[in-house]
């Protein structure tokens, strides 16, 4: 993982992460209730987007569940993440640097 991470340092940070928030569509709702019901997770749940990027499959599961924890290596990513859950007014939606997170 370090060297994953060390690799992908700095190739998702600017101007890519902008343009992931702003092109990258959200996981469509169909998969994504199909993905909760095989999953067996319900309202009350909380589940961890690793490599959340800007929150194409944080944001929407912060409708379905009680609270999404989203993990990422690029500060930029995360920095369009939480612009977008202040736009959207999302409160259940936590974000933090992948160096941050002892799993």
């Amino acid at each position: 993982m370090l060297i994953m991470l060390s690799c992908m340092n700095g190739a998702f940070d600017g101007s890519t992460a902008e343009a992931y928030r702003r092109f990258r569509r959200d996981v469509p709702a169909p998969v994504l209730n199909q993905l909760l019901t095989c999953l067996g997770l319900s309202p009350a749940d909380r589940a961890i987007d690793l490599g959340a990027g800007t929150g194409q499959v944080a944001v929407p599961l912060t409708a379905r569940l009680a609270g999404v924890l989203a993990v990422d290596p690029e500060p930029d990513m995360l920095v369009q993440l939480r612009r977008r859950a202040e736009e959207e007014q999302l409160t259940t939606l936590v974000c933090a640097p992948a160096g941050d997170v002892d799993l």
